[in-house]
């Protein structure tokens, strides 16, 4: 409500609708200044008693875009939702070397199967510390081992047996999957079961090797120690 002040009349106008932006860091009372101005020769005054009150209305429309870094939105009860945004992924496709080695070994190789006179032999690597560093805790898309096969019982070639181990050379842990018509004297890459993905993210599994139970002559072969790779594509 307004009152003209040469006279006792009284006049109705719009409220006033303005925004304050407090900052960041403000803290403590807000006080807010009602003032008189002047337009031509008549004084216009505002009057605040119990039969003229001014009422004043405060919306907390939070922090600004600028200072948050995201829109306010309503809906929790205490002036928006503050849940912060999640933290940027990135996808990152890394190859890193062999890392340790051990077990049954022959001339450097890493020796898979069974070998009459000689029994069962098994193998394996473990994860280089930085690849262990770099997938804890992240999504694993896709993991590849790359390893070099120098020999096998029959010239035509054999299978290899993959198996996951504890971060021991010999320590085993999950199930085995093979990548039979390997020729002798070859290299492949081969794509680790997605079922793995989750224990190595986690460091249940810190390595693989070749081991197998098959008493079979397709299973005896050596593998090139120094020649293993690793290869994945992650988030993080």
């Amino acid at each position: 409500w307004g009152r003209n002040a040469m006279s006792t009349s009284e006049q109705q106008f719009p409220g006033v609708v303005g925004e304050l932006h407090t900052g960041a860091a403000q803290s403590g009372l807000i006080t807010f200044t009602f003032f008189t101005s002047t337009t031509g020769s008549n004084g216009v005054r505002l009057v605040a008693d119990g039969t003229h009150p001014i009422f004043l209305t405060v919306d907390d429309l939070g922090p600004r875009v600028e200072d948050a870094g995201a829109y306010w939105t309503y809906g929790n009860g205490g002036g928006g939702d503050t849940t912060p945004p999640p933290p940027a992924t990135t996808r990152t496709t890394t190859t890193w070397a062999s890392g340790g080695v051990g077990g049954d070994m022959s001339a450097g190789d890493v020796v898979q199967g069974y070998y009459s006179g000689v029994g069962m032999r098994s193998g394996g690597w473990i994860f280089p510390a930085a690849m262990r560093t770099a997938l804890a805790g992240s999504t694993i898309e896709k993991l590849e081992v790359y390893l070099y096969a120098s020999h096998w019982y029959y010239g035509s070639g054999g299978t290899a047996s993959i198996r996951p181990n504890n971060g021991s050379y010999t320590g085993w842990v999950g199930t085995a999957f093979t990548s039979p018509n390997w020729p002798r004297n070859a290299g492949r890459w081969v794509t680790v079961p997605a079922s793995w993905y989750s224990a190595i993210a986690a460091g249940t599994y810190r390595g693989m090797g070749v081991q197998t139970t098959s008493t079979s002559p397709l299973y005896y072969g050596r593998f090139t120690g120094s020649a293993t790779k690793w290869r994945a594509t992650y988030k993080k």
